[in-house]
C-alpha cells in the first residue's frame, strides 16, 4: 500500500509541474508577440543610434587632432618668458662686445693717428 501512495503521490507531483509549465507558458502569446516586435523595433533604432554615434565618433577625433596640432605650435607664456631671458642674456653678451670693438676702434684710430709705435 505504500508503494501505491507515493507512486499516487509522484504523479499528482509531476502533473502539476506538467500543468504549471503550459498553463504559464502559453498564457500570453499575444503579448509576447508584440513585445518581441518592440524589441525588433529598438534594435533597429539602437543600431541606427551606434552608426551615428560612430561617424560623430569620427568627426571628435578628428578635431581633437586638430586641437592638439593647434596645442603643439602655439606659443605659451612660459615660452615667451624663457626667450625674454635668452634675449636678455644676449642683449648683455651684445652690449659687451659692442664696448670690446669700440674699445678696440679706438685703440686703432688712436694708433693711425699717432704713428705705429711698436
Amino acid at each position: 500500500m505504500n508503494d501505491y501512495l507515493q507512486l499516487a503521490i509522484g504523479v499528482m507531483i509531476m502533473g502539476l509541474v506538467l500543468w504549471s509549465a503550459y498553463r504559464h507558458g502559453t498564457s500570453n502569446p499575444e503579448s509576447t508577440g508584440r513585445l518581441s516586435r518592440k524589441f525588433g523595433e529598438l534594435d533597429k533604432k539602437l543600431t541606427a543610434m551606434a552608426a551615428h554615434s560612430a561617424e560623430r565618433d569620427s568627426r571628435y577625433v578628428e578635431l581633437d587632432a586638430k586641437v592638439n596640432g593647434i596645442a603643439d605650435d602655439m606659443v605659451t607664456r612660459a615660452d615667451i618668458d624663457t626667450l625674454r631671458k635668452e634675449i636678455a642674456g644676449d642683449r648683455s653678451l651684445a652690449e659687451r662686445t659692442w664696448h670690446a670693438v669700440n674699445r678696440l676702434e679706438s685703440f686703432f684710430i688712436q694708433r693711425g693717428i699717432h704713428g705705429d709705435k711698436s
